[in-house]
């Protein structure tokens, strides 16, 4: 106890250790504004953080910042980059030597790109704006500008469709709409670009129209029909600027004779090729008639007609040719009649589609053939004769 000497020599040191610094993030493209730069310091020989450690941060000419290291040795700084110039931009975090540590490894660097955003701005064709096939269309924009305000020329400025076609370039231009596009509406893209700037877009809507007309194509002028034909109506609805047929177009058919005006048959839509077919009844009917086949303007379809939007033929319709049903119900079939004997001949006819008028009947039996190809005589022969004249009239008789 209390056995201490004093007097004994001693050294007095001090151990330091050495720092390093590495970079953390961000890396690649930023977009401008607040980037948060992180870098690490840690100690090279025990692999541990080290905190409240002095880190500064340098653009590629100025300090542009410092902060010390938390407890996991990390030190944040929140860079505003709104105002720099897009493109690369190398970033350096440095240390020095401090307290009980060298700064062995005491810079780190990454080369970062800051980008910013364009703005497109249409100003012509205005949303709404309706346009035919074949007509040129104004097509206008304002310069790009940046997400701050500021004009910047862009590297190219293309003018897209809806399918991403592309229609013209230039800030200023003219689009022809071709005369095989497709009507309806359409939606008008401009797409800016230029190096280090996320592309700008701005769209407007507008309205392609057609025109169309109608051709007669079946029957031909100056067909024939019977009463009670049905005649298939056929007229081509045609775009004007392309030719091609127009589909799901609605067509209406009439029809008139020489004394009265036009009377309604019925409609029917075009199909694939522009052709609408009409079944058409002539039941009824009979004389020289004209039909006509008539077309409107189509706003479903973004169409208005031009001439021209009617079409006709001229058709005859003839009455239908009657015809005579002979039922012979005397003799009978088989019947055995004896030899000097006499025997009745009876017939009913029946006439059928029309009128028949005056109606002769001549009885006949089959001399030479199967058929009855001779008339039985009306004097005594062989193998028998009529009792009288062989050729009676029926009667006038009507349609049944």
């Amino acid at each position: 106890y209390n056995n201490w000497n004093n007097t004994l020599e001693y050294l007095n040191f001090t151990v330091y250790g050495r720092a390093g610094i590495t970079w953390v993030s961000p890396s690649g493209n930023q977009d401008r504004g607040i980037i948060k730069l992180k870098c690490k310091v840690e100690d090279l020989d025990g692999n541990y953080p080290i905190e409240g450690y002095l880190v500064k941060f340098y653009n590629s000419t100025d300090l542009i910042g410092s902060n010390t290291t938390n407890e996991s040795g990390i030190a944040t700084l929140n860079w505003n980059t709104s105002q720099y110039e897009v493109g690369p931009e190398q970033i350096t975090c440095s240390i020095q030597s401090s307290g009980y540590y060298y700064a062995i490894n005491n810079s780190d660097s990454e080369t970062i790109t800051l980008y910013g955003y364009l703005t497109a701005n249409i100003t012509n064709p205005l949303n709404g704006t309706e346009y035919y096939k074949g007509d040129n269309v104004t097509l206008n924009s304002t310069t790009a500008i940046d997400e701050n305000g500021q004009e910047v020329t862009p590297d190219s400025v293309i003018w897209y469709n809806s399918s991403w076609d592309q229609i013209a370039t230039g800030e200023n231009t003219i689009w022809q709409i071709p005369n095989n596009y497709l009507t309806g509406s359409e939606l008008i893209i401009l797409n800016v670009s230029k190096q280090y700037y996320h592309t700008g877009n701005d769209n407007k809507t507008i309205f392609i129209w057609g025109w169309s007309n109608v051709t007669w194509i079946y029957p031909e002028n100056g067909s024939g029909y019977t009463t009670g034909d049905v005649v298939n109506l056929t007229c081509l609805v045609r775009d004007v600027n392309s030719s091609s047929g127009v589909k799901d177009y609605n067509v209406s058919f009439y029809y008139k004779n020489e004394t009265s005006s036009y009377q309604f048959i019925g409609t029917n839509l075009t199909n694939s090729t522009g052709h609408s077919i009409y079944h058409w009844s002539t039941s009824g009917l009979e004389g020289n008639y004209t039909i006509m086949c008539n077309i409107t303007d189509s706003s479903n379809l973004y169409y208005n007609k031009t001439e021209p939007y009617n079409a006709s033929t001229n058709i005859t319709i003839q009455p239908s040719p009657f015809w005579l049903e002979v039922i012979l119900n005397e003799p009978m079939n088989n019947q055995i009649v004896g030899r000097y004997k006499t025997f009745v001949v009876n017939a009913t006819i029946i006439c059928h589609d029309g009128d028949c008028g005056d109606v002769y009947g001549e009885a006949r039996y089959n001399k030479s053939s199967t058929q009855p190809d001779t008339a039985i005589p009306a004097s005594d022969s062989t193998p028998f004769w009529i009792n009288g004249s062989n050729n009676k009239l029926c009667g006038t008789i009507n349609n049944g």
